[in-house]
């Protein structure tokens, strides 16, 4: 997903694996996820893994390294965070 979706999603408390071929840029979203939020604990709902697409094990990589991080996240990826009341 783009930079402008991943740092929309966390800011609604969504978790977020991000991937790319370059581990820095993924890496400087989410700085910059942290700098717009610094009370939040980004560390803990985002995973960036490198990745290339066109290579096979780069790809199986990525869906080994998401899937052990959300079996071990308190905030599981795939789940939508909690519904806040509307008050």
């Amino acid at each position: 997903i783009g930079r402008a979706t991943t740092l929309t999603l966390l800011r609604a408390g969504w978790s977020v694996v991000l991937s790319g071929r370059r581990v820095e840029r993924l890496n400087g979203v989410i700085a910059e996820a942290q700098a717009a939020q610094p009370d939040d604990d980004l560390a803990a709902r985002t995973l960036a893994v490198a990745t290339d697409v066109t290579d096979e094990a780069s790809v199986v990589a990525l869906f080994d390294a998401s899937a052990a991080w959300t079996c071990c996240s308190t905030t599981p990826a795939c789940s939508p965070p909690p519904r806040r009341s509307r008050t």
